[in-house]
C-alpha cells in the first residue's frame, strides 16, 4: 500500500474509535532508504533527494510510519521487478490470483509463501497456519500438510 494512502485510514481509525494508533509499518529491502528515513545514514547529495522522502521522513518522526528493510527475498516488490524461474512463478501464484485453499486470508500468509522459497520447503496452507498460531502449536520446518 502506498504510504500517503495509509494516512486517512489511520486518521479514520484514531478518530472513529478514539484510540492512537502504533506506527504502520512500511518494508523496504533498499538498506539506504530504510537509513534515510529512518536518519541512521547521512546524505550527501540532498539535490537528488525526492520531496517524497522527506514526506515519508516526515511521517516516521511523527511516529505514523515505521521503515523496515527486509531482505530482497521475502519482499513482495521484488517478484515484479525481476526475472524470476517457473518455481517461484508457480510458488507466489495463490499470493497474486485466488486459489481455492491455497491463497492467503492475510498478508502474513504471504510471507510464510515467500519464507517457504528462501527455505525450500512448501509452504503451511494459510487455514492451518492460522489455526496453529490460535492454539499457539510450533509447525515443525519441512512438515506437509494435504489438502483434505
Amino acid at each position: 500500500m502506498n504510504a500517503k494512502e495509509v494516512i486517512p485510514m489511520r486518521t479514520t481509525l484514531e478518530e472513529l474509535l478514539n484510540h492512537p494508533q502504533p506506527a504502520t509499518p512500511m518494508r523496504t529491502d533498499n538498506s539506504t532508504a530504510d537509513g534515510i528515513m529512518n536518519k541512521t545514514v547521512k546524505q550527501k547529495a540532498s539535490k537528488s533527494m525526492d520531496m517524497r522522502f522527506y514526506w515519508v521522513q516526515d511521517r516516521v518522526q511523527q511516529n505514523q510510519l515505521k521503515v523496515l528493510w527486509v531482505p530482497g527475498e521475502i519482499n513482495l516488490a521484488d517478484y515484479q521487478s525481476q526475472v524470476q524461474p517457473t518455481s517461484v512463478h508457480r510458488a507466489l501464484r495463490p499470493i497474486y490470483l485466488y486459489e481455492k485453499g491455497k491463497s492467503p486470508a492475510t498478508l502474513q500468509g504471504c510471507d510464510e509463501i515467500l519464507k517457504s522459497l528462501v527455505r525450500g520447503t512448501k509452504p503451511v496452507t494459510p487455514l492451518l497456519a492460522r489455526t496453529a498460531q490460535q492454539q499457539h502449536l510450533t509447525i515443525p520446518r519441512g512438515t506437509n500438510f494435504t489438502a483434505v
